[in-house]
């Protein structure tokens, strides 16, 4: 591991531990790796295989670490036996100068101690279910008010001064190595609107719902399972399913258009994904 690295996990109690050549816990070797399955047939007499299809297997990632034995030896080990508990899911985050990407992960067993010359040593063996290293999150506003007038005075009735995007159309660039899924937000910010929709290609997620202003309705892909939200309380009922078809973002630029039945221009659009890679 560089010295310009650092890891650092946070459990799911929100318990942290810096890894890097300046903490006291030292990460000496870092490694992870990535295999893929093949599902295939074979029919009589026939050469080699034919490939149906291919999957990622988990990833399975080791963390090599030592700390200086001292007086507070004892003291700093039960400390990292409670934050790297297996019981506990947890968030293995990879910082550089260049890079920020993290993975959920789980411990394969508890920690184990040796001491040796004055030094003690600790090995981590993680398994990340979800196999991919997930970027920052970032945020596309399709459709949003933008500031593009300042006075120095109120206006009493909340006027307000500013320039919307006029296309319906948006390029997202998906810089990741996978596909990956999205979070999209409508917003009734302006006023009603009817039965918003998202697409890209010939794929919609549709919305049957009559929004006052105010209103917000997410569709939540990010997960294994997409999760519908109407201010922001789970309502799986407002989907239009039979003409829903969801899809993620391909890798490269995805072209995505929004709509609505009727008063479109009251509506604010947000997109959140993050890339995925290798």
């Amino acid at each position: 591991m560089k010295k310009n690295e650092k890891l650092m996990y946070t459990n799911e109690r929100g318990e942290s531990i810096e890894m890097s050549w300046f903490s006291r816990l030292i990460c000496k070797e870092f490694s992870d790796e990535l295999s893929v399955s093949y599902n295939t047939i074979k029919n009589a007499n026939q050469d080699g295989e034919t490939l149906v299809s291919q999957t990622f297997d988990t990833r399975p990632i080791t963390i090599d670490c030592f700390y200086q034995v001292d007086h507070q030896s004892a003291e700093f080990e039960r400390k990292l036996k409670r934050i790297f508990n297996p019981r506990l899911k947890g968030t293995l985050k990879h910082i550089t100068e260049e890079i920020e990407r993290d993975i959920n992960v789980k411990l394969e067993s508890i920690p184990i101690f040796k001491h040796d010359g004055g030094y003690g040593t600790l090995m981590l063996d993680f398994v990340a279910h979800a196999p991919f290293w997930q970027d920052v999150p970032r945020t596309e506003y399709l459709a949003f008010v933008e500031a593009a007038l300042s006075f120095p005075l109120t206006f009493i009735g909340g006027m307000s001064f500013g320039i919307r995007r006029n296309s319906l159309v948006s390029n997202i660039d998906n810089v990741g190595d996978v596909d990956c899924g999205f979070k999209v937000t409508f917003k009734a910010s302006g006023g009603t609107v009817s039965n918003p929709y998202i697409k890209k290609g010939d794929k919609y997620i549709r919305l049957n719902y009559e929004m006052q202003k105010g209103d917000l309705i997410t569709v939540d892909m990010l997960g294994q399972s997409p999760v519908i939200y109407l201010n922001e309380q789970k309502d799986s009922t407002i989907l239009k399913r039979k003409e829903t078809e969801f899809f993620n973002l391909d890798v490269g630029l995805n072209e995505v258009e929004y709509n609505a039945e009727r008063n479109v221009t009251n509506l604010d659009v947000i997109v959140t994904y993050r890339p995925q890679y290798l």
